[in-house]
Parts: structure tokens; sequence; C-alpha cells
């Protein structure tokens, strides 16, 4: 099969890209070189569900945990020296059963230890690499908040010392120190709901939940200000902020406009350069799917239904990359997955039949496969015993 990767989630370390597949014919973890595009699949994750391909990755030395998107207590740790998975059932359940958010959508690392920060149930999970043991705080919040608000959005956490800094959904700011897990919530005065964060040149650029103002919160005076964009006011119009050099962008989430914003004069710009596609109407779809930052404050998103990443450098400088992998043998692939073994592909689901009817090469078996829907019989047609 000849085909490009989607990123299901992504870390980068220096100048690797690491990332467990999106969209695929089973999830795996992919390492890729940023410099010369060379990939390499370091095998199936072995999950129990296909839904937690999307998952959050964290990377200590040479380990790579990885946390699921919907999962009660399993954990993955993949050793890179070994190349071997290894599954850890953590004690205490840690997802709320609530499918429309990830279990944990954000983690950092402090000292030798990961810490992945859970949604709506007020937990931490921490990875220590010093005694390779995960252990669970509950965080010691105020009484302004509840679980329920404690729900975060992807890549939108940072770390100052041992504070850690994550926007409410209620629309203020949240403190949690990551020594005795207490927090502190700043209200942003307005209560203007937000979702995503980014931090640039010592502010908090605060995407908002609803409506069109952009919310700044500077570290240094502690105090809010707001910016009106001239876009209609409505759910989630910016999906993250980008810093590029002189100018700030304004990542949509819909829109096919990106808008910048002038460090210097907070100046509103309307940029011609970035093309993005117009999404069709009634249809639940955004313009990216992925965020994530390096160590040094770029930005790389994932683009929806393509396999491009955009790579944001905050020097002002911008590229488009794909990656490309060729499987020679798909059927020992299949014939070698764990997934196919459990009968994981089972009758009458829709999932993955884009990508089954992509690795085909054959497409006399397209028709028969759209009625049969995706499954056992797909793996019977591609090993040729129909």
């Amino acid at each position: 099969m000849d085909g490009y990767k989607q990123f299901g989630n992504m870390i980068i370390d220096e100048n690797m890209l690491l990332f467990v597949s999106n969209a695929d014919i089973f999830p795996a973890l992919y390492s890729a070189d940023l410099l010369n595009n060379k990939i390499e699949c370091f095998g199936e994750v072995p999950w129990d569900n296909f839904f937690d391909e999307n998952v959050l990755l964290g990377k200590i030395e040479d380990v790579v945990i990885i946390a699921p998107r919907w999962h009660r207590r399993k954990f993955l740790k993949y050793d890179i020296k070994h190349a071997t998975f290894q599954s850890i059932i953590l004690e205490q359940e840690v997802w709320t059963n609530d499918f429309s958010i990830s279990a944990f959508s954000n983690v950092v690392q402090f000292g030798n230890s990961l810490f992945f920060i859970g949604n709506k149930n007020g937990l931490i999970v921490e990875y220590m690499k010093e005694s390779d043991q995960f252990y669970i705080h509950n965080i010691i919040f105020p009484k302004e908040l509840s679980k329920e608000d404690l729900n975060f959005f992807w890549s939108s956490a940072y770390l100052i010392e041992n504070i850690l800094y994550l926007p409410a959904v209620k629309g203020g700011l949240c403190k949690i120190n990551l020594i005795d897990f207490h927090m502190v919530y700043i209200n942003n005065i307005q209560d203007y709901q937000s979702f995503s964060m980014s931090l640039i040149d010592n502010q908090f650029w605060i995407m908002p939940y609803y409506g069109n103002k952009i919310i700044i919160y500077d570290l240094e005076s502690e105090k809010f200000t707001f910016i009106e964009i001239p876009v209609k006011g409505k759910e989630m119009p910016f999906m993250t902020a980008v810093d590029f050099g002189k100018e700030i962008l304004l990542i949509p989430m819909e829109n096919e406009k990106i808008f910048a914003i002038r460090k210097s004069t907070y100046e509103i710009l309307e940029k011609q350069n970035f093309k993005l596609s117009k999404l069709k109407k009634n249809q639940i779809q955004r313009q990216f799917v992925a965020i994530y930052r390096d160590k040094t404050g770029n930005t790389y998103l994932q683009r929806n239904d393509s396999y491009e990443l955009w790579i944001f450098n905050k020097i002002g400088t911008f590229k488009k990359m794909s990656f490309f992998v060729q499987f020679k043998n798909i059927k020992e692939i299949f014939k070698n997955s764990k997934a196919i073994k459990k009968g994981f592909w089972i009758e009458n689901t829709n999932i993955g039949i884009n990508c089954m009817i992509k690795i085909l090469k054959d497409s006399k078996y397209i028709e028969q496969i759209r009625r049969n829907d995706c499954g056992l019989k797909i793996w019977d047609f591609i090993k040729g015993e129909n």
C-alpha cells in the first residue's frame, strides 16, 4: 500500500516527529524525520478500542507514554531502546464516560516526571521516570470551580517553574501547583468563556468559546484585556493563536480566513497568503484537527481531511509537510495484526471504510465493499479467499 499517514496526536523531539496514526487500518506508533521526511513504524499500538487511536503522547528520555482518549484505566508505555509496548492498568478510573471529550488532552514535563491532566475528573496522572511508576493525584480546586469545569482543550497547558496554567471553560485561568496540587482560579471579570490558550511574549492569548473577543492575560501586570475581531460571533470561532514573528496569527476553527494581530500596535489584519478551503455547510468539520508546539514555541497544525502538517516558526517562516509511507506487503501486515486476530474489525460498521478502499489495488472490489461495509468481509477480499 502506498499512502500518506495522518497524525492522531504527536510530539516533537528535536527533529523527530512521533505520532500515533489516525484514520489508519489500525493505530500504530510512527516516527518521522522532519529533515528528510523519512518515516518509520514502531509497531501496532495494542489498544482494546479503535477510537483510542486519537491519543495523547508524552516523552521522557527513551520512554514514550501514551494516554488514552476513551479508556477507564489503561495507559501504554513504549520503550524506544528495546522496541516494546507495555500496558499499564491504573488503580483508579480516569475517564468520565463523556464521549464529547478526551480523557486527557494536555501533558507537561516537570523534573523527571510527565504529568497528564485529566478532563472533567479533577485528576492528574504522573509518570515518574526514576521509579518507572504511575501515580494519580487529586486536584484540590477552589469553591468557584467543580470537576465539570476542568475540561481543557488540546495543547493549552503551560508550565512556569512549578505552576501549571490552563484556560478554564468558565473563562478565567487555572493555576495548579504541581508540588501540592492546589489550584487557584483567576476570574477574567467579564466571565467570558474560553477553551484554547497560547503563551506568546509573556502573555496568554485565550480563544473564546463563544463570540469574537480574544482574551489576553499579561503575566507581569496580572490584568486581562480584550481584542474584538471582525468576524460574526459564534461558537469557537478560533482554534488557537500562533506566534509568527512580528504578528500573532488567529487560526480559524471553520472560517477560511486567517487573521493576524501586529504585536507592536494590536492592529488587526487579514492574511491573504494562507489559503484555507471553504468548508461544506451543515457539516461538522474544522480546518485543523491537531495542535502541537515544540519547546521553542513553534506551532504544528494538522489539516483536516488531509495529510498536511502546517509548520509556523516563531521567527515568521512557514512551510507545509506531508509524510509518505510505503507498505510493500499489506497482506502480511493484516495477517500479523492483533486487531484483526481479535475480530477488531466487525461486520456492519463503517469504521475506516475510506482507508480500506484506499488500500485495495484492485478497484473491482470497491462497490462490493461499499455495500457490505467494512469488517471481516473486507479482510476476506484482501486475502483473496472470497
